[in-house]
């Protein structure tokens, strides 16, 4: 399997950032988090590609990542994946308990595996490879990050669901959706509190 979706560095910032300050209005503290389909890029590539939104890069640098795509869809070369990183940066004030990374693509599990081997990463992490479509998973995260990965399934009714139902009552999911799913009610741009 080749990785349809690539990340990069301050990617989905802002969006964190919301979920992040909601949370800290709750007054959450040592949530357990889960991050679905967090992407990847080639290894080699990560330092040359750009940081921040889309929408703000140049076309030297949307050039860049095309090109990081391309070559990323061979499939021949070894992944790297920032926003578990990211994520854990930026929560890191609410002092985390435990990360899930799920993922359908071995070679983004790989990549997290590496953090955590190479102490990038410090919190407790359970990297796992999962495919949304088909089935969700066993444990409720306090908070939820599914960040361009809905759309970019075939089957996206269930994997939606899926990944929905893998939120606590009460918990934050950051997703990226426009309309309200039933069970839950909007409290940010793509960020959504399940309802008890």
């Amino acid at each position: 399997m080749t990785l349809k979706t690539t990340t990069w560095q301050g990617r989905n910032l802002e969006k964190l950032i919301l979920t992040k300050d909601l949370a800290m209005k709750k007054k959450m503290t040592e949530p357990e988090i889960i991050n679905f389909g967090p992407g990847g890029s080639v290894n080699f590539m990560v330092r040359y590609l750009p940081s921040g939104r889309k929408a703000d890069l140049s076309l030297r640098q949307l050039g860049i990542r095309k090109f990081e795509s391309l070559i990323r869809k061979t499939g021949l070369f070894k992944l790297n994946t920032v926003e578990p990183k990211e994520i854990l940066r930026i929560f890191q004030e609410l002092s985390p308990k435990k990360m899930y990374v799920y993922d359908r693509e071995k070679k983004v599990i790989r990549a997290v595996e590496r953090m955590v081997k190479n102490e990038v990463i410090t919190v407790p992490v359970v990297a796992t490879t999962k495919d949304m479509q088909k089935s969700s998973v066993d444990i409720l995260g306090d908070i939820v990050v599914a960040l361009n990965i809905v759309s970019r399934t075939r089957d996206k009714m269930s994997a939606l669901a899926n990944i929905l139902f893998a939120t606590k009552p009460g918990g934050l999911i950051c997703i990226n959706i426009q309309e309200t799913p039933e069970g839950f009610k909007k409290v940010g741009h793509c960020i959504f509190e399940r309802l008890s």
